[in-house]
């Protein structure tokens, strides 16, 4: 199994990955990361073949090829996952939480009954500022896969890019209550400031939200960040 604990711009690509025959495993867990999967081939997984977990947010596409598992993409909120044309190992979709299929998609054939079968309703995350602050940010990291793949990357290019998701996401956290939105927001401007090489403004974001009694109840989140 390939693990992302919280990583930033992590690309996973061209490469297979098969499940042990049945067991309960997962090909790729991210713990909070943000990241591309792209040409990547799943089978046999009995319980989850990608999961995403406590705020990550991926893109899985395109040309990914899930077969054969009990779960292809599990991410409850309020993770996030953009999946661009992929195939799928059955109809309708074994896909479970914040999924977004999109695109040209097809399916396997091979059926599993797995976990998928006891997944009635999706886990959804309410937040429409959330849900449009994610789909930016997966935009951007597309684009900065398509020019580092062609030699095109210059960090400067994306600059006003990390500066406005990082404006949507401090609205996210001043105008929400569910203590998850907030928690995946401050995940999500951890990477963005990580991204753009400025750590120490994220503190000094951090020590105004920590000083201030309105988001006293977020604290434990807004503490973490200071380790």
């Amino acid at each position: 199994m390939v693990y992302d604990y919280g990583g930033t711009q992590t690309n996973l690509g061209f490469s297979t990955g098969e499940g042990v025959p049945e067991s309960q495993n997962w090909a790729f867990n991210s713990y909070g990361g943000t990241g591309d999967i792209y040409y990547m081939e799943f089978s046999g997984y009995d319980e989850v073949a990608v999961a995403l977990i406590n705020s990550a947010s991926y893109n899985i596409g395109t040309n990914n090829t899930f077969c054969g598992n009990g779960l292809d993409i599990y991410a409850p909120s309020p993770s996030y996952a953009y999946a661009i044309s992929n195939t799928y190992s059955r109809y309708p979709y074994p896909v479970y939480g914040n999924v977004f299929v999109t695109g040209v998609n097809d399916v396997c054939g091979v059926q599993k009954s797995a976990i998928a079968e006891r997944v009635n309703q999706p886990n959804s995350i309410d937040s429409k500022l959330f849900k449009d602050a994610d789909e930016k940010y997966l935009t951007l990291l597309r684009k900065i896969r398509e020019d580092t793949k062609n030699d095109k990357y210059d960090k400067n290019k994306y600059v006003s890019d990390f500066t406005n998701l990082i404006e949507d996401y401090k609205n996210i956290v001043n105008v929400e209550k569910e203590k998850l939105i907030v928690k995946a927001a401050l995940s999500k401007l951890n990477h963005l400031y990580r991204a753009n090489d400025n750590k120490n403004s994220f503190i000094d974001y951090l020590k105004q939200l920590s000083n201030n009694k309105k988001y006293e109840e977020f604290l434990p989140y807004i503490n973490r960040y200071f380790i």
